[in-house]
């Protein structure tokens, strides 16, 4: 047997684990994916629970680590991006 085969393979270090929040979508029949900031998630969660925008958008953002940023430009990109995926109808 050549030397090359009988050679271990170097073990490769896996990546450490971390909390993702997706969501996950359908668009012409096509699935998808999008990595969400964790007040994105919690602000979509809370819709899809039954609250109104802003109790959401007040819940998510309360408890916020990040201070110096400019939520109200933040949370206005993520509509913006969520309406562009067709992510809001009617009931």
């Amino acid at each position: 047997m050549p030397k090359a085969s009988r050679r271990r393979k170097k073990r490769v270090n896996l990546p450490k684990r971390r909390r993702v929040h997706l969501a996950v979508h359908r668009f012409d029949n096509m699935l998808y994916y999008k990595r969400l900031e964790p007040e994105a998630f919690a602000i979509l969660s809370a819709i899809r629970a039954g609250n109104t925008v802003a109790n959401a958008c007040a819940a998510a953002l309360e408890g916020s680590k990040p201070s110096r940023v400019n939520w109200s430009a933040r949370v206005k990109n993520w509509f913006n991006d969520w309406s562009s995926l067709g992510w809001f109808c009617r009931i």
